[in-house]
């Protein structure tokens, strides 16, 4: 006969993965009032999305940043549609991003729920599948600290076809398939990554089916899921994405200094292949296991190897999206082998791993992924600029040539967030700067070199190109800028906003 891991094997796990998890929630809930100036998250870039989609509309132009752009051309619009409703009943863009994130855990947790519930998993395993996938040092890092709501988003699209797939796995399809098409499609309109990972999921379902008719349903519902996404898909291939991934070769980050993310990468990887192996042994070496897991195993081998960032497609995947889904599949297999399999010296010593690896977590993003930022001097001197602003503007936030505090140098892409949003105006710079034209990215870099040889004859010659005379900076900057005969409007606390006239020009 059959047996599961026991449950009692979870509950030191869950009583910490769950306390520490409603902690950061608790923390996270800052956002409600506070907007994140971090320069360490991107969680402001999507709320600016979440703005530009209510103000401008969808790939509609969009005057905000880089003297105007057009909306959802080079970023995905997931995480911003279903936002959308939160923003227009709420009216506050803080508490609506904060009600998007919880209500995505919410909905993960359904599907985690329903996952379980296909398996003959007990409550207490759906708990813990739910903790160990989002309350782990990787994810609390990624949604939390870095504010990646969009890949929260994601994963939570991927958890919904997952459950469609691994339930088909061992059942005929029916009408009740054709809710893959509405969740494989807003997991393509999520985020690149998440979408590519997804999709490998497809893969197994169609290994396995003998049926052809069956077959042709899972393609057909495929080829329509991306009919149906073509609105936005096709001007981003046209438009951003060629751009995007060239500038930005995520699977090299693979290759870099040997630290926590090549080690974690590597153990999870390792870990994932013996845990299939006792899984297998418990399904009696079933050929169509090993055929339906195949293709998980193969791309878990090149992520081994370290050979995913030279393979197309695969190369645009950084390593944490990948460490996420051999975790979902790890701990998949783990409540689904038969521990019978395993030796009495491993039987004894399981839950002590399993406690030692949450605590190993807890103690890595406990003291090395900080808590909600709130907002510094700095920051504050920043923010008190914007009412005096009475055109678009440019943020120069080089480092001060005295800088000799504790506090970051001004981000300026978290600020060109902000004052959209807030103070309705519009900015040199933005959030993504593949949005911008070579020439434009030629223009904008040349500003930011001159810190190194100030020169007020390029500075003054280069700004009318921006179509801008307003501009804010801090510390030693603002002394270049008066030395530039630039009219000051305001000061404080290091900070200054100067304005260059028509006549200066």
């Amino acid at each position: 006969m059959q047996k599961k891991i026991p449950d009692k094997w979870l509950y030191v796990p869950i009583a910490l993965l769950g306390v520490y998890f409603v902690i950061r929630l608790i923390d996270q809930s800052k956002l409600i009032y506070i907007f994140p100036l971090d320069q360490s998250s991107d969680i402001a870039s999507y709320i600016a999305s979440l703005f530009f989609l209510a103000k401008c509309g969808f790939n509609k132009f969009c005057p905000y940043w880089y003297n105007g752009f057009i909306s959802f051309h080079t970023f995905s619009p997931g995480w911003q549609f279903f936002t959308y409703p939160f923003y227009m009943i709420s009216k506050n863009i803080l508490l609506s991003t904060y009600l998007s994130i919880i209500s995505i855990y919410a909905l993960s947790f359904v599907f985690i729920f329903l996952l379980g519930r296909n398996e003959k998993w007990s409550v207490t395993k759906r708990i813990a599948f739910f903790l160990f996938f989002f309350a782990n040092a990787v994810n609390i890092g990624n949604f939390f600290k870095l504010g990646r709501v969009v890949e929260l988003f994601g994963w939570c699209m991927f958890l919904g076809v997952a459950v469609i797939i691994l339930y088909y796995k061992s059942n005929k399809l029916d009408k009740k398939f054709l809710l893959f098409i509405p969740v494989f499609g807003f997991s393509i309109l999520s985020h690149p990554q998440e979408t590519i990972l997804t999709s490998i999921l497809i893969i197994p379902l169609l290994l396995i089916k003998r049926n052809a008719y069956e077959r042709l349903i899972i393609v057909l519902a495929t080829v329509f899921s991306i009919l149906l996404t073509s609105f936005w898909w096709v001007p981003f291939i046209l438009k951003g994405s060629t751009v995007m991934f060239q500038s930005t070769h995520q699977g090299a980050w693979l290759w870099g200094i040997w630290g926590l993310t090549s080690l974690v990468a590597f153990l999870i990887s390792l870990t994932f292949f013996v845990i299939f192996y006792y899984y297998w042994l418990s399904k009696n070496k079933s050929v169509e296991e090993l055929l339906f897991f195949s293709p998980v195993l193969i791309l878990n081998a090149l992520f081994l190897l370290r050979l995913t960032p030279i393979i197309p497609i695969l190369g645009n995947i950084s390593p944490d999206p990948y460490i996420v889904f051999f975790l979902f599949f790890t701990t998949y297999l783990l409540f689904n082998l038969d521990i019978n399999v395993l030796n009495k010296t491993i039987k004894n010593f399981m839950p002590v791993v399993l406690g030692i690896i949450v605590l190993f977590s807890l103690s890595i993003s406990h003291f090395k992924t900080p808590y909600f930022v709130e907002h510094t001097v700095n920051e504050a001197a920043i923010k008190s600029m914007f009412p005096y602003v009475d055109d678009r503007f440019l943020l120069l936030n080089n480092r001060p040539l005295s800088y000799s505090g504790k506090e970051p140098p001004p981000f300026s892409v978290a600020y060109y967030s902000y004052a959209p949003i807030f103070f309705n105006l519009s900015t040199v710079g933005g959030f993504y700067p593949h949005i911008m034209s070579e020439e434009y990215n030629n223009k904008y870099q040349q500003l930011f070199r001159l810190k190194h040889n100030w020169d007020c004859k390029t500075f003054r010659e280069t700004i009318p190109f921006f179509n801008t005379t307003n501009i804010i900076a801090y510390g030693d900057v603002c002394e270049n800028l008066e030395s530039c005969g630039l009219r000051k409007i305001k000061d404080n606390d290091g900070a200054c906003l100067y304005k260059l006239d028509n006549t200066q020009n």
